[in-house]
């Protein structure tokens, strides 16, 4: 049993308390002061567990309910055995508990108090006095309790050994009625398939044609709106266009005369005053030898000048701002004019392929097509008139007569594609009807014969494990008891720096250890507080391992509050090394709670509580 999730809601000191995304190997810290909440995260995992805590029964747990609230709740999800399952407890303020276990698809596998202690018991093969004694060190005990004949056989594996036989071969028998109903299901399913008749290509071709004959319908439809408001704009456009192109020829004009006039005064000053030698000997009139001729003259030439320049922003104007967009507009028209043309004279079945062409004939479409257009062969109608549209040099009256005439055309070929298409949604309805009917029997058969393998290594797996049972049976105390030694020999001499490296163990758990330095076994009440603890721990480790490799479980976590409590820097620091190292076993997640976490041993997760704070997110 692995822990992935803890969410606790009014429990003890904490309002919500969520602990999420668990690494499911390694050392997860928990750190904080006195009356921080360390101690009880375990207690929620206790409780969510087995619905009590160490110092809690359960007809007391009501006094877990957190301050002002009305009742305490804890939701644990857990790994088992390759699978996940979601507990759910809670507790009123009468006392009265409330537990129910789902699967992974959050469907019931136990509900209620004693059928989901039941269960668990079943499940993990421990129950809560083996997990307070083997799993979880809580640090108000203060001695060890003892053990009963129950729990001890639960460690030895031996309890559960008859009754495991027994369920085992009620399994096979069932396991074997169900193979037998799903082989004959089998069979008929695959009955039903061979009486499908299914075409693989015949849905893709008219999914395909489908489409072509919806983008032609669209074109058609996308034309049909655009052309008669095209062709009522370019009728009030090209009067604009011819008038405002009058104006610019006109402003054109009066500029040239205007740049020649200038250049003639210019010449004219330049003469008077820059060279008066050359008229020398030239008949002229007099007023043209008084020196303010010439200063005249030059203030002609720049009215001229300005007079020219706003002619020639004007035309700028009106070519930029007024005709410039006309052209723009008359363009665009064009361009639509054009298209339509095209597609009106264009053969339907070359517009379309062969493809759905061969569809419309197979199915008797082909014969409602509308006749080709014969627009081109209309003496009024020029295939050139769409590009003059685009200068204006088209009356509007022959381009109206152009738009209704391709839209016209265009129009009954849309009619007749949309009938096209309804007759084609029929057939594709049809065809998808027929794969999905096809692809359900398909799912059905794999499915069936995917369950049809599982029962059978089921059963191969049950009878080889029926087998077994029966053999590891009698040899199961003895291999017990020598795994936990050697287990706990190794673990030992991690955990105390080589100080004692052997120990045995009664039937009551009673440790002596032996010591090197004195050559004897020594009494567990013999060697120092911190020294018991390190032993502790290496039992601990020891018989979880064991338990957790003889119920043949991959994985078990493990719950230690303040081990090291009577622990100097050195040996916590040796502790936890060790503990880091023996989560490479069988006990691959180990909770610690400590005051602070060392920084040179490597944490999967640190959870920091803090004091006075009721909710942890984490």
């Amino acid at each position: 049993m692995i822990i992935t999730e803890v969410l606790a809601e009014n429990f003890r000191k904490y309002e919500r308390l969520h602990l999420k995304d668990l690494p499911e190997l390694g050392l997860i810290l928990v750190t904080g002061g006195n009356e921080s909440g360390k101690s009880s995260i375990g207690e929620a995992l206790s409780f969510a567990l087995f619905g009590r805590t160490d110092n809690l029964t359960t007809d007391r747990t009501y006094k877990l309910i957190h301050w002002g609230a009305e009742q305490a709740s804890v939701d644990l999800s857990f790994a088992h055995a390759g699978k996940l399952y979601h507990l759910k407890r809670s507790v009123d303020k009468q006392g009265h508990q409330q537990a129910v276990v789902l699967d992974e698809q959050q469907q019931v596998l136990a509900e209620g108090v004693t059928q989901v202690e039941q269960f668990l018991t079943q499940l993990v093969g421990f129950n809560y006095s083996t997990f307070s004694r083997i799993f979880y060190w809580s640090q108000q005990l203060s001695t060890e309790r003892e053990t009963d004949t129950k729990n001890l056989q639960t460690m030895a594996g031996i309890k559960a050994y008859a009754q495991l036989d027994e369920v085992l071969q009620q399994e096979l028998q069932t396991t074997q009625e169900a193979l037998a109903k799903l082989d004959t299901d089998y069979k008929a399913t695959q009955a039903a398939q061979a009486t499908v008749m299914i075409d693989h290509q015949r849905l893709p071709d008219l999914l395909e044609i489908r489409e072509v004959l919806e983008d032609r319908q669209k074109q058609s439809q996308a034309l049909v709106s655009a052309l008669p408001t095209g062709s009522e704009g370019y009728l009030m456009d090209h009067q604009a266009y011819q008038r405002y192109r009058n104006k610019s020829r006109w402003l054109g004009r009066w500029s040239v005369l205007g740049i020649i006039g200038l250049l003639l005064v210019l010449a004219a000053w330049g003469l008077l005053t820059l060279v008066p030698q050359w008229l020398e000997g030239v008949s002229r009139p007099d007023f043209t030898h008084e020196p303010l001729f010439a200063r005249r003259l030059l203030w002609v030439g720049v009215g001229l000048a300005i007079v020219t320049s706003f002619i020639l922003l004007r035309g700028w104007y009106v070519e930029r701002y007024r005709l410039q967009p006309l052209r723009e507009q008359a363009q665009r028209f064009s361009h639509s004019l054009q298209i339509g043309w095209e597609q009106a004279n264009t053969q339907l079945a070359t517009l379309l392929g062969n493809k759905s062409t061969e569809y419309l004939q197979e199915r008797h479409l082909w014969s409602q097509a509308p006749e080709p257009a014969k627009l081109a062969e209309d003496l009024s109608l020029s295939s050139e008139l769409p590009k003059q549209v685009g200068d204006y040099s088209v009356l509007p009256d022959q381009v109206r007569y152009t738009s209704q005439a391709i839209s016209e055309d265009l129009k009954q070929r849309g009619r007749f594609l949309g009938q096209c298409m309804s007759t084609l949604d029929e057939d594709v309805a049809k065809e998808r009807g027929v794969v999905d009917q096809f692809m359900a029997l398909n799912r059905e058969a794999a499915e069936q014969n995917s369950q049809i393998a599982t029962y059978q290594h089921d059963l191969q797996v049950k009878a080889k494990a029926s087998e077994l049972l029966r053999q590891a049976s009698q040899f199961s105390i003895a291999r017990f008891n020598q795994i936990v030694q050697q287990r706990c020999q190794g673990l030992l001499s991690d955990f105390t720096q080589s100080h004692y490296n052997s120990l045995e163990i009664n039937n009551d758990f009673a440790l002596r250890v032996l010591s090197d330095e004195k050559g004897d076994y020594l009494d567990f009440d013999e060697i120092s507080l911190g020294t018991q603890r390190q032993i502790s721990l290496a039992m601990r480790m020891a018989l979880g391992n064991s338990l957790v490799e003889t119920n043949d479980t991959e994985s078990q976590f493990i719950f230690l509050d303040e081990p090291f409590a009577f622990f100097d820097n050195e040996r916590t620091f040796a502790a936890l090394q060790s503990l880091q190292e023996a989560t490479l076993g069988y006990l691959k997640q180990a909770w610690v709670t400590m005051q602070e976490a060392p920084e040179e041993v490597p944490v999967a997760k640190l959870i920091q509580c803090l004091q006075n704070e009721a909710v942890l997110e984490a």
